[in-house]
């Protein structure tokens, strides 16, 4: 990619009206508002200008400050909670196994939950996929439909409840961020919105932060290494260095590790809600489960982490 005069004209005019403006905003006006110049995507520009950024066409003259400069960093999302905290995950509705649904929902339904956590990718948003899928899957309008009949179903029967996004749910930002940058900022255009969660008073937490249980943090897991790993619990627990309970991996596993100074560490992976043998990976080792969690005054916590074979729960 090489930049005409004009281009770098209109690139130094934009950062001279806001020398604070960072490559990713940048980037988005310059395709946004000048798309005849610019035909490239949001992230192709960004890399170019953060290559060539330091040449003489880009530089622009700042006032000079004596204090440190305001950091654009914003730490991961967390929310505290406590009791009795229900846990499901990954059941990529619409292929979800409705059975597998009826009967987790029917049991926790009676251990009268302080909380319900919809732990990611509960909704699969299959029509988004970076993925080679069937064409005639590709149906968000249905997807959505779908998702929203199983939130009111739920939403009827637990009263608090966290919707926590996983790497499905972020399927729908990064198609938004490369295919429609133009709504990127648009409040309405959202995963909260389109799954009406507000209306429902649940709450939404997004992909890069977590929930913490006492002693113990739960989030989906894609954002920690672990996937592939024969058990996925122990490495968590390893890049983790804390209690932890993802789901993502669709499998029903524990390890707990003593620490030199007597302090016990644990992991859990839990098992999934969705079809057992979608067509994109029929032959794995996936398990249908989910979990209960129990804290305690001191923060203390169990876990009882479940599995269901042949429909019923082990």
């Amino acid at each position: 990619m090489q930049l005409t005069t004009e281009q770098l004209e209109i690139i130094n005019s934009v950062k001279q009206t806001n020398p604070e403006i960072s490559k990713r905003r940048l980037a988005q006006i310059l395709v946004r508002e000048h798309p005849a110049l610019f035909p490239y995507s949001p992230d192709s520009l960004r890399q170019f200008i953060c290559k060539y950024e330091n040449s003489f066409e880009f530089a622009v003259s700042a006032p000079i400050v004596n204090e440190v400069p305001d950091s654009y960093y914003e730490d991961t999302p967390v929310i505290s909670i406590d009791g009795k905290i229900g846990v499901i995950s990954d059941l990529h509705i619409p292929y979800h196994d409705k059975q597998a649904v009826i009967t987790t929902l029917d049991y926790l339904s009676k251990q009268n939950l302080d909380w319900l956590v919809l732990n990611g990718d509960i909704v699969d948003f299959h029509g988004l996929s970076t993925f080679t899928r069937d064409p005639n899957k590709r149906d968000l309008n249905r997807e959505l439909s779908v998702a929203n009949q199983f939130l009111d179903y739920i939403a009827g029967r637990f009263s608090n409840i966290i919707y926590v996004a996983g790497n499905h749910e972020y399927r729908f930002e990064r198609y938004v961020a490369s295919q429609a940058p133009e709504l990127w900022n648009v409040e309405e255009v959202s995963v909260e919105n389109f799954l009406r969660l507000n209306k429902r008073n649940i709450r939404y937490l997004d992909n890069t932060g977590r929930i913490e249980a006492g002693k113990l943090t739960i989030l989906h897991g894609d954002r920690i290494a672990g996937r592939g790993a024969i058990n996925v619990a122990r490495l968590r627990l390893l890049y983790s260095f804390n209690n932890i309970l993802t789901g993502h991996d669709h499998r029903t596993q524990e390890y707990i590790q003593k620490s030199v100074d007597n302090k016990m560490y644990g992991s859990w992976t839990i098992g999934c809600l969705c079809g057992l043998r979608p067509q994109y990976h029929p032959y794995n080792n996936w398990n249908h489960g989910f979990a209960v969690v129990e804290v305690y005054k001191n923060k203390m916590f169990e876990v009882r982490n479940f599995k269901i074979v042949n429909g019923s729960i082990l």
